[in-house]
């Protein structure tokens, strides 16, 4: 694989507001209405707008910083493999149709991280040095920020 299939973003809270503002490219977005109920809504939301596929590279909204290079890195790894940085877990993170039935069974704030302690880990630092950050507060984005741009 050369390249993505598809591409999906899956957007809740201000989605009309987002949309009206990005432009998505090749992107199709889907919106998770529950979005408010936790990330489990949201990582549903795209399982099922890609459930025929194979196998999903899933990334975050909130860890931008991940390079093209880095995603590019997880076509072809098999459902169950995962980022790690400095050996702390990561995205992307690639799941398949098997692990469907239990991202349904996900509920709240829970992610995939359980369905991934014994998959394959592929160390992403030297790919994306700043792919691990994770952006959750105005604070947190203002250190990102000041990380990748040159002060005045």
């Amino acid at each position: 694989m050369t390249e993505l299939e598809r591409i999906i973003l899956v957007l809740g809270a201000r989605a009309d507001e987002i949309l009206a503002a990005v432009k998505l490219g090749r992107a199709e977005a889907v919106i998770c209405n529950d979005w408010a109920t936790g990330q489990s809504a949201s990582l549903k939301t795209g399982m099922r707008a890609l459930a025929d596929s194979e196998t999903v590279i899933v990334t975050l909204g909130d860890q931008p910083l991940i390079t093209a290079g880095t995603i590019r890195r997880f076509f072809g790894e098999p459902a169950g493999t995962r980022a790690v940085y400095q050996g702390k877990p990561g995205h992307p993170v690639v799941l398949g149709r098997e692990q469907l039935p239990a991202i349904e069974a996900l509920a709240g704030d829970a992610g995939a991280r359980a369905l991934l302690t014994r998959g394959r880990e592929i160390e992403c630092i030297a790919l994306s040095p700043l792919g691990g950050l994770d952006i959750d507060t105005v604070d947190d984005l203002d250190a990102c920020l000041s990380l990748i741009q040159p002060p005045m």
